[in-house]
Order: C-alpha cells, then sequence, then structure tokens
C-alpha cells in the first residue's frame, strides 16, 4: 500500500513573511511564514473555536510571490507536502519543526485589501501562454509554473 504526503490549509498570515537567499552561485530564494488555521468545535454554548499555527516554506517564484503579495493578515490557501526538520542550534540545542512545503499558493484576498499590491505587474506573467483570469485574488501555480513565469 502506498501513502501519499499530501495536505491542504487556508488561513490568514501571522506575521510577515520572512524571505532569504541561500548562498552559493546557484542562490534560491526561501520564504518562511506560518499561517492561523481556525477551527470550529461543538454548538451553541459548547462552541469553540481554536486556532492552529501551520508553518510553511515557498522556494524559487513562490518565494517572490510571498514576498511581494503578502504581509501580516493576508488570507492564503496552501497545498504541499509535510516534512519534519531537525537542526542544532547556536546553544548546541537539538530542535526541530514541522512545515508544508508549497507545491501550490492561492492567494485568496480580493485585490487591494491584503495583498501588498493591488495586482501583480502584468510582465509578472510575461511569457505565459495564457497568465491567470483573477492573479490579484486567486492564483494558483506549482513552482516549476511560477519559476517559468517569472525567469
Amino acid at each position: 500500500m502506498s501513502f501519499q504526503n499530501n495536505c491542504a490549509f487556508v488561513g490568514r498570515l501571522g506575521q510577515d513573511p520572512v524571505v532569504n537567499e541561500t548562498g552559493g552561485d546557484n542562490s534560491i530564494k526561501v520564504a518562511n511564514f506560518s499561517i492561523a488555521v481556525n477551527e470550529v468545535r461543538g454548538t451553541g454554548e459548547n462552541r469553540k473555536e481554536i486556532t492552529n499555527w501551520v508553518r510553511c516554506v515557498a522556494f524559487r517564484g513562490q518565494a517572490k510571490t510571498v514576498e511581494n503579495f503578502t504581509r501580516k493578515g493576508s488570507r492564503v490557501g496552501v497545498q504541499g507536502r509535510l516534512q519534519n526538520r531537525e537542526w542544532i542550534d547556536k546553544q548546541n540545542q537539538k530542535r526541530w519543526t514541522t512545515e508544508i512545503v508549497l507545491d501550490s499558493l492561492s492567494l485568496l484576498d480580493p485585490a487591494g485589501t491584503g495583498n501588498k499590491t493591488e495586482s501583480p505587474p502584468a510582465d509578472e506573467f510575461a511569457g505565459a501562454k495564457s497568465a491567470p483570469k483573477k492573479a490579484a485574488t486567486v492564483e494558483q501555480m506549482t513552482d516549476e509554473q511560477l519559476e517559468a513565469q517569472l525567469s
């Protein structure tokens, strides 16, 4: 039996994304951000809203989109694979995190309400066979599609 590592969430950024580039000749843009995903449990007087925080990481073209068109409070949809990572911090302590490595990203805010700009520049999608009809409101492309269009 084969299992697939795939998950999807819709939520709002808890803070502005942190965007860096890897070093070296083949530098890659990387965006890290967390989204708040709300869940309602119970009914009536027992109704309770719970917020779960989901860490996300985007690379290359998707990282550029996150950097240019999201900020704290932006509503996004993310889809990707769940990844656990370990490292040793500066105090020599073993640390770990669980994050979603994005395969696709959807910008869900109406134009001008949650994005840094009202819509992506026309040349953002230059060379594409067909640009998304509502790029500023709902954008869902794979990392490879974004990289091909933005390079």
